[in-house]
C-alpha cells in the first residue's frame, strides 16, 4: 500500500475515534476529564499505529488548533473591553459622579461617549 493511503487510513481512523468521543459525550454522559484522557491515549495509540503517516491528521488537527485560537483571542479581547467599560463606569459613577442613567434629563458628552465605547 502506498504512503497516501496510509495517510487516509490513518484519517479516517481519527475521525471513527472522534466519534466514539462524541457519542461518550452525548450518550454515556462521560465526563470531561474522562474524554480529554481517552482523547490523549487515542492520540498516542494513532501516533504509534501510524508511525510517520499521520500527515491528513496533523493538517486538520492544525486547522482545528487554529480555529479554537481565534476563538479565544476574541473572546479574551472581548472580556479586556468588557472589564476596562466596567472599571470606565465605576470611575464615572463613584469616583468623577456622572449620572449615567437612561433617565437623566441631561445627557452629557461623557454619558454619549460611554453608550457609543462600552455599550455599542
Amino acid at each position: 500500500m502506498s504512503n497516501i493511503a496510509y495517510d487516509w487510513i490513518a484519517l479516517v481512523v481519527a475521525a471513527i475515534l472522534f466519534a466514539v468521543l462524541s457519542f461518550l459525550k452525548r450518550k454515556k454522559n462521560a465526563g470531561f476529564t474522562t474524554r480529554v484522557l481517552l482523547a490523549t491515549a487515542f492520540g498516542i495509540i494513532l501516533r504509534i499505529a501510524f508511525k510517520g503517516h499521520t500527515d491528513y491528521v496533523g493538517a486538520a488537527g492544525s486547522i482545528w488548533s487554529n480555529a479554537i485560537t481565534a476563538l479565544v483571542v476574541l473572546l479574551a479581547l472581548g472580556l479586556f473591553h468588557r472589564a476596562v467599560c466596567d472599571s470606565v463606569h465605576t470611575f464615572l459613577v463613584r469616583v468623577a459622579r456622572v449620572d449615567l442613567r437612561e433617565d437623566s434629563h441631561r445627557p452629557t458628552s461623557v454619558r454619549k461617549w460611554f453608550d457609543t465605547a462600552c455599550l455599542a
